[in-house]
């Protein structure tokens, strides 16, 4: 084994650590266009470190045959959705911890990735969806214009993948948006009670002490 010939007369630390092979993969993040949703810089980094450790578990023998030379594209996605659009047990999960707020937007927010090599979408890593982050991550969402409205308070909530909803830890900005944490992805709603209508904010998580209802 070479080892390098240390001038400071500091002793030799012997050989390097091997280094992180996340750090050798290139990897971006883009946003939709416009400012209808954005991510703060702590979270954008929690989607390329959550999106690389979910493809290197599920894709690590593809990941293998292309080498370190591969780029990951990582997206966050967001789709209005109509009520039509959305399944009859989602809406029954969200009705059971609205707490007298109504529902004024559906969405669709979702993370997905691409593997490219030489400037292609490698075959069978394109589109992938990643369910969960490592930690949880700070969405900020435009109010719809259709929505707003003065002394209106705002929520969002999130239907799991268990078809169990939960209220989101949300807070309003002063320039007509919300920002909310979650780990996971697709459904969510937007939801907002008049001034002095009694819909209070829901308690994140079930930290009220109840667990959110399970639709039949």
């Amino acid at each position: 084994v070479s080892r390098e010939n240390w001038g400071d007369n500091t002793e030799d630390p012997g050989p390097e650590t091997p280094p992180n092979p996340d750090e050798k993969v290139e990897s971006e993040f883009t946003a939709p266009d416009g400012s209808e949703i954005t991510v703060s810089e702590r979270s954008e980094k929690v989607i390329k470190k959550s999106v690389l450790a979910y493809l290197q578990e599920y894709y690590a023998d593809k990941l293998a045959e292309l080498g370190n030379d591969y780029k990951v594209v990582s997206r966050l996605n967001l789709s209005n959705l109509s009520e039509d659009e959305i399944d009859q047990a989602v809406k029954n999960a969200f009705s059971a911890v609205l707490n007298g707020k109504k529902i004024g937007q559906y969405y669709d927010i979702s993370i997905t990735a691409d593997v490219i090599k030489d400037g292609e979408v490698v075959l069978g890593l394109g589109n992938i969806a990643i369910p969960q982050m490592q930690e949880k991550i700070d969405l900020t969402l435009r109010i719809p214009e259709a929505v707003r409205k003065s002394g209106r308070t705002y929520q969002m909530f999130h239907c799991k993948a268990d078809t169990m909803a939960e209220a989101l830890a949300t807070s309003s900005g002063k320039d007509n948006t919300v920002t909310f944490s979650t780990d996971s992805f697709s459904p969510f709603a937007l939801a907002y009670a008049e001034k002095g209508s009694g819909g209070g904010p829901s308690k994140p998580d079930g930290s009220d002490g109840t667990k959110p209802s399970k639709s039949a």
